[in-house]
C-alpha cells in the first residue's frame, strides 16, 4: 500500500464512518414518529431517549469491537517491505562488523547477533560433526561461517514472517518478570483511557448534531492538540517551524471561514430562519448543537495524549504492524470492559434490537461504517504513522473537513447552499493540505 493510498483511505473511511453512525442516530430511525410509521413494535417499556442513549453506548461498543478487527487484517498483509529492507540492511552492517573484527564478534553487537542466532536456532539446524582443525583451511571456514550466518538470517526472516493464532497476543506480552507485564497492562490502561473519552463524546455528538458540525469540530480539535503536543514533546521535526506555523495558520483561518459562513449558507438553504421580533436566529435544535460541539471539541483533546504516549511506547519501527495491531487490539479490549458498567441493561438492550429486527437498511447502513468506515480507517493511520512521520497525521484532519464538504454536497444537493466565502475558505484549506502533506512527508 503507497502513502497516497492509505492516505485517501484513512480520509474516505472517516467520512464513511462519521456519514453512516449520523444516519443511524438521526430521526430517520430513532424518532417516534418512524417507529410508528414503519409499523414497527410498540415501544411501550422504552422511551425514544432510553432508546437514544443505548444507542449510544452500543456504537461505542461496536467501535472498540471493530478495532480488534485490525490484528487479523494485519495478520493478512504481515510484509511490511520497508521496515524489513531496514532490518536486513542492519543485520548486513552487523554481519560486515563481526567479519571485519579479528575474533568474529569483537564489538558488542556482533556478540548479541551471534548469541541470539545460537541460541533461537539451536533447534532448527542440524549439527554436522566438524572436520579436523588441521584439514580445515582458513579460506574454508570463513565461507562455511558466511554460508552458516546466511542460512540463519533466513530462518530468522522466515520465522518472524509466520503468524498464527497460537502467538498472536503471545509475541508482545513481555516474559521477563511479572512486574514488565504489569508495567505493560497499566500503559495499555492509559491508553484506553485516553481513547475511550474522544470516542464516546464522538458516538454522543453524532446524536445531537449533524455530521459535518460534529467533523468540523473534531477534526480541528484534534490537529490543535496533537500539532501542539508533538512541537512539545519533541516528536514533530523542527525544520521550518515559522513557515509551518504560517500555513497551519491560514488553514485554521479558512476552517473558521467555513464555519462562519456555513449558517448563512443553511439560512439560504432554508434550514434556518430567522425571528422577524427579536432578530434571533429560529433554531430547536441550536443548544443540542452547542452541547454536541463544546462536548466534542473538550473530548477530542485526550487524543493529543494518546498519539504521545503510543509514539513514545509502541511507535517505535521495531514494532512490527502485527504487534502494533496487537497493542491496539488489547487497548479496545480494555476500553470494552471499562464501558462495560455504564451500559443499559438487557431488556433496553433487547428492545432496541427488536426494533429493527427487520429493518434492512438500518444493519446494512451499521455493517458499512463497520467494514467501509471504522476499519479502513484505523488501519490506514496505523500504516501511515509507520512509515511517515508522526505529524504527517495531521493533514488526514484537514483532509476530513474537506472531503466531508464534498460528502454534504453530494448527498444533499438540495439542501445546500455555497456562497463566495465558503469556496474561498474551501480554496485555502485544499491548499494548506497539499502544502503540509507535501512538507511533512
Amino acid at each position: 500500500m503507497s502513502r497516497t493510498i492509505a492516505w485517501f483511505t484513512a480520509v474516505i473511511g472517516y467520512v464513511i464512518q462519521t456519514k453512516s453512525l449520523s444516519v443511524i442516530q438521526s430521526d430517520k430511525f430513532l424518532s417516534l414518529d418512524s417507529i410508528r410509521s414503519e409499523g414497527r413494535m410498540d415501544i411501550s417499556r422504552v422511551t425514544v431517549d432510553q432508546m437514544r442513549e443505548a444507542m449510544t453506548i452500543y456504537l461505542t461498543f461496536l467501535h472498540f469491537v471493530a478495532i480488534m478487527l485490525l490484528l487479523p487484517i494485519a495478520a493478512l498483509f504481515r510484509k511490511d517491505p520497508q521496515v524489513e529492507r531496514e532490518s536486513e540492511m542492519e543485520q548486513e552492517h552487523e554481519y560486515e562488523l563481526q567479519e571485519m573484527s579479528p575474533r568474529g564478534g569483537g564489538t558488542i553487537e556482533g556478540r548479541s547477533l551471534s548469541m541470539d542466532l545460537s541460541l533461537d536456532l539451536s533447534n532448527l539446524i542440524p549439527h554436522e560433526p566438524t572436520p579436523p582443525a588441521a584439514s580445515v583451511l582458513p579460506s574454508s571456514s570463513s565461507s562455511s561461517s558466511s554460508s552458516t550466518s546466511a542460512s540463519s538470517l533466513s530462518l530468522v526472516s522466515n520465522s518472524t514472517n509466520s503468524f498464527s493464532l497460537q502467538n498472536m497476543f503471545g509475541f508482545i506480552l513481555p516474559t521477563i518478570s511479572v512486574g514488565s507485564t504489569a508495567l505493560y497492562i497499566m500503559k495499555l490502561t492509559i491508553l484506553a483511557s485516553f481513547l475511550m473519552i474522544p470516542v464516546f463524546t464522538y458516538m454522543l455528538a453524532l446524536s445531537l448534531s449533524p455530521a459535518f458540525d460534529v467533523a468540523l469540530i473534531q477534526n480541528t480539535s484534534v490537529f490543535e492538540i496533537v500539532t501542539l503536543l508533538y512541537g512539545v514533546c519533541g516528536i514533530s521535526r523542527r525544520k521550518y517551524i515559522f513557515r509551518n506555523f504560517l500555513v497551519m495558520s491560514a488553514a485554521l483561518l479558512s476552517i473558521l471561514i467555513i464555519s462562519y459562513t456555513k449558517a448563512t449558507c443553511d439560512m439560504l438553504a432554508g434550514k434556518l430562519s430567522i425571528n422577524p421580533t427579536t432578530g434571533e436566529v429560529s433554531d430547536p435544535f441550536l443548544f443540542d448543537r452547542l452541547k454536541a460541539s463544546l462536548l466534542c471539541g473538550l473530548g477530542n483533546l485526550p487524543v493529543g495524549l494518546f498519539a504521545v504516549m503510543w509514539n513514545r511506547w509502541f511507535g517505535q519501527r521495531s514494532n512490527t504492524m502485527q504487534q502494533q495491531s496487537a497493542h491496539l487490539s488489547l487497548v479496545g479490549i480494555i476500553c470494552i470492559i471499562m464501558l462495560a458498567p455504564f451500559g443499559p441493561g438487557f431488556t433496553i438492550f433487547y428492545d432496541c434490537i427488536q426494533l429493527f429486527n427487520g429493518d434492512e437498511l438500518f444493519w446494512l447502513t451499521l455493517v458499512g461504517s463497520i467494514f467501509l468506515g471504522t476499519v479502513p480507517f484505523m488501519y490506514a493511520l496505523l500504516y501511515l504513522n509507520r512509515v511517515s512521520p508522526p505529524e504527517y497525521l495531521t493533514t488526514c484532519n484537514l483532509g476530513a473537513i474537506i472531503f466531508m464538504g464534498i460528502m454534504e454536497w453530494l448527498t444533499e444537493p438540495v439542501q445546500t447552499t455555497i456562497v463566495r466565502w465558503e469556496v474561498i475558505g474551501y480554496i485555502i484549506l485544499s491548499l494548506s493540505c497539499i502544502f503540509l502533506s507535501m512538507v511533512l512527508n
